[in-house]
Parts: C-alpha cells; structure tokens; sequence
C-alpha cells in the first residue's frame, strides 16, 4: 500500500514551477526591477535601450526583450521617425507604451505621426486621450476630436468609439469637439534642425 504524502517535494515543485512562471508573465517588470532578495534595483544596476529594461536572463520566461532586439527595433525605425514616416513614429509611441518605465513618451511619437494625418496614429492618440495615459491627461474632447479624424483616414472602428464617447459628453463638450475636428488641418512633418 502506498502512502502519498501531502507535502512531497514532486507536487510541490509541480505546483511552484509553474506558479512562478505564471506569476513572471503577469508581471514581466519583476524580473528586472527586483533582485532576489526582494529589493529594488537600484537605477541603472539593470540594462536598458532608451529607458526600457531589457536583457534580463529571465528575458526567455517574460515579455522583457533582449537588449539586441531592441537595438535592432529602434536603428531600423527611428531614422525613418526622425526623417517624418509615420508608421515608424507610430510603431516606436507603440513600443514605448508597452512598458510602464517609457509610457510617457508614446503621445509625443504618437502626435507626429497624427498631426500627419495618419489614421492609425489617431485612433492611437484618441485612445490615449480617452484613458488618459501615454502622456496625456484624460480629455474626451480630444479623444473624439482625434477618433472623427481617424474615422475620415479609413479607421472604421473609430465610429464605435465616437458613438460610445457621445453617450458620456455633454452636448457643450460634444459640440465643441465637433468643431475641432471640423477645423483641424495636418501639418506637414518638418525635420529637427541638427
């Protein structure tokens, strides 16, 4: 007859492992923002590519990305950002968004690349306005002016949003939305001067 016990080391380390793991996808930061003794890093005991924590060994188990591929994301995209492209200064306002040490830099790339009159930037920025992050304090006003201007460059589930945001204005707000989107007029992308 065999006697299982409940505390043998099998189920726990069945239980942990997995446990763990789990816990470090939810929480991808942890593992760079934490040694093992449970306290902070301190500021730059970590690497990282234009402010975003990378490299970690425990890069394989997270969302964190290597150092490398990071490198490779911003040589290849932000010449083209800097010289005006759009879906470049759109793609790096993404990639900033996507960790909690850079959100603040996402409605600057977004911006440059709305302000061109990019659809997809816009419906990027709206949303940023409507929940107020990214940059950017909450402003329904600037989120359904930047949704109505996504919606004329071809972003069709801009409308949904438009039709949820009119629920909540107050005709004032709403009226004066309207009218910046009515006004509103891309500019075109001047390069900085070196």
């Amino acid at each position: 007859m065999k006697i299982l016990t409940v505390c043998s080391p099998m189920r726990i380390s069945g239980f942990l492992i997995p446990a763990c793991l789990m816990f470090l996808l939810i929480f991808p930061g942890m593992s760079s923002a934490f040694d093992f003794t449970g306290t902070p890093a301190a500021p730059g005991e970590y690497p990282e590519v234009r402010g975003i924590p990378c490299g970690s060994w425990m890069a394989k188990f997270t969302l964190t990305e290597k150092c490398e591929e990071l490198e490779e994301f911003f040589n290849k995209w932000e010449p083209l950002a800097e010289q005006g492209n759009p879906i470049s200064q759109t793609l790096i306002g993404l990639k900033y968004f996507q960790y909690p040490q850079t959100t603040e830099k996402t409605a600057k790339w977004m911006y440059k690349a709305a302000d061109q009159d990019y659809g997809p930037a816009q419906f990027e920025l709206a949303l940023l306005y409507e929940n107020g992050v990214g940059g950017v304090s909450q402003d329904d006003v600037q989120a359904y002016m930047w949704y109505s201007l996504a919606l004329k460059n071809g972003e069709i589930k801009a409308e949904t949003k438009l039709k949820e945001l009119e629920k909540d204005m107050s005709p004032k707000a709403l009226a004066k939305a309207q009218k910046l989107a009515e006004k509103w007029q891309s500019t075109p992308f001047k390069p900085s001067e070196p």
